[in-house]
């Protein structure tokens, strides 16, 4: 299904769409979550109670995450993918206006991950607490509209990164091709990409979360090299190289070892590696003459 909308309506295949996503993203969460807060029950008065000690380690883990995955969200490809199709920079930036907005639905996925735990519901996995929530709440026919909205969702976050998987394939390494030949090229790479996704989904559950997690620790290494590209910084290419190489390898081996320093994400500490190197590089090259 999504190889044949990204076949058939192109680069602009989310967007016919996304608005819909939105809204029917926004509501059936608002909906469940509402749905769980009155079957629980209103809250009672709060009374005050000493909270557990939470660990330093597992502070500074929670912090340097949120860190590397703020940067990480900017800079992959299929999170930039809209710009390149915007009519212009006054719509992307109205566009963007609104993403906040994404945040009202957190509240009420709280709603209805509290009274899964409340009620006391087996859960198979923590993937299953928001469908178990609805379909314990929620009428059939809300329920289906719910259903709607994460398949819809799902299909244009995957569409998404299909259109950018395809370019950066297509016009890095199959530029010596006619336009004709590129689009064939995109096509099968996103068909086998498709392919490999429900292969993983498939069997390869345990896998697969461990690949989404080196994609972010891999994926962030390239902030410091778009950094000196936006800025026109003049930084040799072998250091900017030698930067990500370091700075990915480094963030691999602590992740695959295990090892968190002070409860680091391993993937910043790779990130610091890498900035140093470039800015180090950056200013040890002479200036321009004039």
């Amino acid at each position: 299904m999504t190889f044949g909308w990204v076949a058939l309506a192109g680069v602009r295949a989310p967007a016919y769409v996304s608005v819909l996503k939105d809204v029917l993203l926004v509501l059936a969460i608002m909906a469940a979550g509402g749905a769980a807060l009155l079957a629980t029950g209103l809250p009672a008065a709060y009374v005050a109670t000493p909270a557990p000690a939470v660990p330093a380690r597992q502070d500074m883990f929670v912090v340097s995450t949120i860190m590397l995955q703020s940067l990480g969200l900017c800079i992959t490809p299929q999170a930039v993918a809209f710009v390149f199709t915007a009519r212009s920079a006054r719509m992307v930036r109205r566009n963007q206006i609104l993403m906040p907005l994404y945040m009202l639905m957190f509240p009420f996925l709280y709603m209805i991950a509290e009274y899964v735990r409340r009620r006391g519901l087996a859960v198979p996995s923590a993937n299953d607490v928001f469908m178990l929530g609805v379909t314990t709440t929620l009428p059939p026919w809300m329920q289906g509209i719910v259903a709607g909205g994460c398949a819809v969702s799902a299909l244009v976050i995957l569409a998404g990164v299909c259109l950018a998987i395809g370019p950066l394939v297509s016009r890095n390494m199959l530029h010596g091709l006619s336009d004709k030949g590129q689009r064939v090229g995109a096509q099968v790479v996103i068909g086998l990409y498709l392919l490999l996704c429900a292969a993983g989904a498939a069997g390869l559950g345990s896998i697969m979360v461990t690949l989404n997690n080196l994609y972010y620790l891999g994926m962030i290494q390239i902030a410091p090299g778009l950094l000196v590209a936006l800025c026109g910084w003049r930084v040799p290419a072998l250091a900017i190289a030698a930067g990500l190489v370091a700075g990915g390898g480094l963030a691999v081996g602590l992740y695959s070892a295990g090892l968190m320093p002070e409860g680091i994400n391993p993937g910043l500490i790779g990130l610091a590696v890498n900035a140093l190197i470039v800015a180090t590089a950056g200013l040890r090259r002479p200036p321009c003459a004039r």
